[in-house]
């Protein structure tokens, strides 16, 4: 476990910026830390590497589990741990996108190129998640 000391004024913006995200500021941190690794990792990969990042995701099984959830949610019928089910992938999701972003910026700049012309190349689009079946 790590022990952080700051100051008052410090922990007073970490704590109204948590309540802002409606997070406890442990987690927050957290996050934060996670995010800030991620960033670390990223500015030191190989082109294959980033590539690597950047196709990380959800299996297909991971996929039709989390859009089952979702339907169950939008049906407010979800259980209680099917809550917290839907919450870890989302949380996962949300991580992997951050860092699949953070690849995709430092390939493009790399290969010299901006990061709408490396997402043509590799024709990644913003889903459309009301067309997704399951």
């Amino acid at each position: 476990m790590i022990t952080l000391e700051v100051t008052p004024q410090t922990e007073d913006r970490v704590r109204k910026i948590a309540n802002r995200f409606g997070k406890p500021i442990t987690d927050y941190l957290v996050d934060l830390i996670e995010q800030h690794i991620a960033t670390v990792e990223t500015t030191t990969l190989t082109e294959e590497e980033l590539l690597q990042q950047i196709n990380l995701g959800l299996s297909e099984e991971e996929w039709k589990e989390y859009f089952a959830l979702l339907q169950k949610q939008d049906a407010q019928t979800l259980e209680h741990e099917e809550h917290e089910r839907i919450a870890e992938i989302a949380e996962f999701l949300e991580l992997s996108n951050a860092r699949r972003i953070q690849a995709l910026v430092q390939l493009a700049e790399m290969r010299n190129t901006t990061l709408d012309n490396l997402m043509s190349e590799f024709d990644i689009r913003p889903a459309n998640y009301q067309n997704v079946s399951t």
